[in-house]
């Protein structure tokens, strides 16, 4: 007859403290179940023992403690550089333009913003077929470089491992 497994319930395991790349779950049957550390769970102890990662939590917990204040201080000083900024600027107060300046003044900054996006009106200029041609090559020449050494790089990783 089984239990229920609807609820969760405390295991016992067993493992040796030094190489915990094996736990042992203690039965009442009295064979134990083994269960072996993944490679990707082997990765994660990256080679410390449990003795060691106890040893070295108190600086571990230390190092957390440190990034966190360090990371506090600076988002306070950002905050207090904002309110600063607010409270000691002294903004002058808007003037009032006519209708038609404003307007022109509106037209006058939609046109400069085209020429800036656009890239002013001396490269609008159609280009012929052999410069679509030759701007065409450059860019293909450069993907195929850009191409060849990703696949450099994907080589010497390879061979490392």
């Amino acid at each position: 007859m089984s239990n229920s497994t609807r609820r969760a319930r405390q295991v016992s395991i067993r493992l040796d403290r030094t190489d915990p790349a094996e736990v042992f779950i203690v039965t009442k049957r009295g064979t134990w179940a083994s269960f072996q550390v993944t490679r990707g769970g082997e990765s994660e102890m990256a080679g410390l023992t449990l003795d060691e990662e106890d040893a070295l939590s108190s600086q571990n917990a230390l190092l957390w403690a440190r990034s966190e204040h360090e990371s506090r201080v600076g988002r306070v000083a950002a905050k207090s550089q904002k309110a600063g900024k607010k409270a000691g600027t002294s903004r002058t107060p808007a003037e009032k333009v006519e209708k038609a300046k404003q307007n022109s003044l509106r037209k006058m900054e939609t046109a400069r913003m085209k020429r800036n996006l656009v890239g002013g009106a001396g490269e609008r200029e159609e280009r012929s077929e052999d410069d679509k041609a030759v701007v065409e090559h450059d860019w293909t020449k450069y993907e195929e470089e850009e191409r060849l050494r990703n696949l450099e790089l994907i080589r010497k990783h390879r061979s490392r491992q």
